[in-house]
């Protein structure tokens, strides 16, 4: 038995298999639209501290530090960041940041250990502190900065022989 489909059953089918193709496109473009033009995802929160023992002494490998460029030089956050990789700091992201006055370190607190750690090397910057639960540290340039300083010590004392760092940190000890 062969199915047969008259002129007259094809004209009545064709515009609605038409209307079910118009609808599929237009569906796929919508999809494609929304995900092409979506904003991309918030990247992971940074992992909160561990508390670590260290001897009597920070090191600047267990620190890890976010170089964010606030000035108009093109690439300038990647060359602090060598800088700093260079004195054995762990850099944790290299990013964009608002126009700064001033280079600005910012951390847990003021008086963090890592926080001064940091700050030493950028004997002009402007401390402030934002309660971060991961103890990073990040460094805001600007176009002023030129270079680090010289014969900067690469570890600070801790009184109490514990500090609350980064667990990123550990991979460089």
């Amino acid at each position: 038995m062969k199915l047969e489909i008259t002129e007259a059953q094809r004209h009545r089918i064709a515009p609605w298999v038409l209307g079910l193709l118009i609808a599929i496109f237009a569906g796929a473009t919508f999809w494609g639209y929304q995900a092409l033009f979506r904003p991309p995802d918030a990247p992971p929160p940074p992992p909160p501290c561990i508390v670590q023992t260290v001897s009597s002494e920070l090191s600047t490998s267990q620190v890890t530090v976010n170089v964010l460029n606030g000035g108009t030089k093109s690439g300038q956050a990647k060359v602090v960041a060598d800088a700093l990789a260079a004195q054995g700091f762990v850099i944790g992201y290299i990013d964009n940041a608002q126009p700064v006055s001033w280079v600005t370190v910012v951390g847990s607190t003021k008086e963090s250990p890592e926080v001064l750690l940091v700050a030493s090397f950028f004997p002009e910057a402007v401390l402030r502190a934002d309660d971060r639960e991961s103890h990073s540290v990040d460094v805001i340039i600007n176009n002023l900065w030129e270079a680090l300083p010289e014969g900067v010590p690469t570890t600070i004392s801790v009184d109490t022989g514990t500090v609350c760092l980064p667990s990123i940190a550990k991979k460089n000890p």
